[in-house]
């Protein structure tokens, strides 16, 4: 009985080789896909069609750790205190640049206020943007909703070239694909895992071989 249990092992052994081989064998197409079976993180806009106030929010000399509202984009102000610390780094950033301000949203279905991204004019802009769009965007992904972030994927500013990658990992694939655009390597400098995501994802709807770096073989 020792001696066939053994054998089982051995056998039971080779078998999960074998399994392990022809996983490493898959086509670069197989692998792409399985980019898939991630869930994309909710952006900047997810947040701000969930908000019910959307506020811009500083620090003050007499309390340079806390955060006070300075303007109300949306709603009627806050009711609740934001209770969050201003750290190191915002402190500088804040400091450095006395029109920019920290962007919050109160979410209703928790009751908590959530820091979405430092709010530079640009960045303004495209609040401003997606909020007067609110009615449409809350029922769903429309293609204006994906020309609007494919434009902003060259966008000077890191932090709206993020929010831009992360609105593409959202869209229908079938919007993507009437587009017939996709996110382009120079523009995203830095951004390299995302990228490489919104490649993969285009490329096991095409069958197209990903090489080094989430690059497709030609």
């Amino acid at each position: 009985m020792g001696e066939t249990f053994g054998k089982r092992r051995v056998w039971s052994g080779l078998a999960a080789v074998v399994l392990a081989c022809a996983g490493l064998g898959l086509s670069g197409q197989a692998l792409a896909c399985g980019f898939h079976a991630t869930t994309p993180e909710k952006s900047a806009v997810d947040w701000l069609l969930e908000a019910d106030q959307v506020v811009v929010a500083r620090n003050t000399p007499e309390n340079p750790f806390a955060y006070v509202p300075v303007d109300i984009i949306a709603g009627s102000g806050p009711e609740v205190a934001i209770d969050m610390l201003v750290d190191s780094g915002t402190r500088r950033f804040l400091a450095m640049r006395p029109n920019a301000g920290v962007l919050f949203v109160h979410i209703p279905a928790d009751g908590s206020w959530k820091r979405l991204a430092y709010l530079t004019s640009d960045y303004r802009q495209v609040v401003d943007k997606v909020l007067a769009r609110k009615p449409d965007w809350t029922s769903g992904y429309t293609r204006e909703r994906l020309a609007m972030f494919e434009a902003l994927q060259i966008h000077p500013s890191a932090e709206l070239r993020r929010l831009a990658l992360l609105e593409l990992d959202k869209a229908p694939y079938d919007q993507r694909r009437a587009s017939g655009r996709s996110a382009p390597a120079d523009g995203v400098h830095g951004l390299s895992d995302q990228s490489q995501g919104v490649r993969r994802m285009d490329a096991c709807h095409t069958g197209r071989r990903l090489g080094p770096a989430g690059a497709p073989f030609v």
